[in-house]
């Protein structure tokens, strides 16, 4: 008969293997030594028959069930960020045309400039009209300044 006595959440269980047979006992002992090397040693010459009892006590003992645990091994990677979808248009004055005039009228209109301020934006198109508007709002812009002849864009 092999004893081997093991701490475990602070109290010592005793291993006693009998012919083949393996029977776990509580004890109240104080205090005790443990020598790792010794309990891994006693461990190791468990044969597998010995080794299924020790398990099966085991879970007997602290109501416990020692089941595989199922890894998934397959690494899914996380998805796309779905793409920005800009919400806020700007409107840009390309070109003037021949009717500037009309297109000055227009500038003053939808900006709420005067009438020097808006002939100058228009003289130095390339330039920002509104900004910050919606797709619709940026596309009824670009269209009525379409309508009297000048070249606008609607970027996001």
């Amino acid at each position: 008969m092999t004893l081997v006595r093991w701490r475990f959440a602070g109290r010592f269980v005793r291993f006693l293997t009998r012919a083949g047979r393996i029977a776990i006992r509580r004890e109240s002992v104080l205090a005790m030594s443990f020598d790792r090397d010794d309990f891994v040693h006693q461990l190791s010459t468990l044969t597998v028959g010995e080794l299924v009892q020790l398990k099966s006590a085991l879970e007997r003992a602290w109501g416990v069930t020692a089941a595989p645990v199922a890894v998934d091994e397959t690494v899914v990677p996380p998805p796309p960020p779905p793409p920005v979808v800009p919400t806020e248009f700007r409107v840009v004055l390309k070109n003037p045309g021949a009717n500037r005039i009309a297109v000055v009228r227009v500038v003053r209109e939808l900006t709420g400039l005067g009438l020097v301020d808006a002939r100058d934006l228009v003289d130095a198109a390339p330039k920002e009209i509104r900004a910050g508007v919606s797709q619709a709002e940026a596309q009824q812009i670009a269209a009525r300044l379409q309508e009297v002849g000048a070249e606008a864009e609607v970027t996001a």
